[in-house]
């Protein structure tokens, strides 16, 4: 009876010389660095090296850093562009964009982000402009476009939907000047 082969680009599997399995897998070249990427997982057994291989490639197809059959979700997304994030600017600014594309995701982070729609965007700024103010309805909107136009960027998606929704209208508070006869 022959041997059972792996499907193409199952990736390597092989034993070193102290007993230790190993699958590989490469990823193609690197587009920033132009070098090999390559996912390896180790374990004393065969199937214990099998299940950490298969453990990191269905992380990484759920944060979108690797293609995989199925879109990231829009939370998962996000966690990971928050990590990127948050080495660029200062700690408050971070929390703050942290807090608002949180408060997007309680809504809408259950959608993959290739089945999201302008519709679940307006969903979401609805529900959100219940309880908060135009202005900082309006911040949600941006810190959420934010995270989309780099998915776009990334070709996770086609097209980002917020620039198919119109973003929250903020009314501009009146100013009262005070004159001679007000003055107290």
């Amino acid at each position: 009876m022959a041997a059972k082969r792996r499907t193409p680009g199952a990736g390597s599997v092989f034993r070193d010389a102290n007993g230790v399995w190993h699958f590989r897998k490469d990823l193609g070249k690197d587009p920033a660095t132009g070098k090999r990427r390559m996912i390896q997982a180790k374990g004393r057994t065969k199937a214990e090296a099998r299940e950490r291989f298969d453990a990191k490639i269905a992380e990484l197809e759920r944060t979108g850093l690797m293609p995989g059959a199925k879109s990231p979700y829009l939370n998962d997304y996000v966690e990971r562009w928050l990590e990127d994030y948050r080495l660029r600017v200062k700690p408050t600014t971070y929390r703050t964009r942290a807090g608002r594309l949180h408060a997007c995701c309680q809504v809408i982070g259950h959608v993959r982000l290739a089945d999201l729609t302008p519709e679940h965007v307006r969903s979401c700024m609805r529900v959100l402009g219940e309880r908060l103010a135009p202005s900082t309805l309006k911040d949600h909107f941006v810190s959420l476009k934010m995270v989309l136009d780099d998915a776009e960027l990334e070709e996770l998606i086609p097209v980002d939907p917020c620039r198919k929704v119109r973003p929250p209208r903020v009314e501009p508070t009146p100013v009262f000047l005070f004159n001679r006869k007000l003055r107290f």
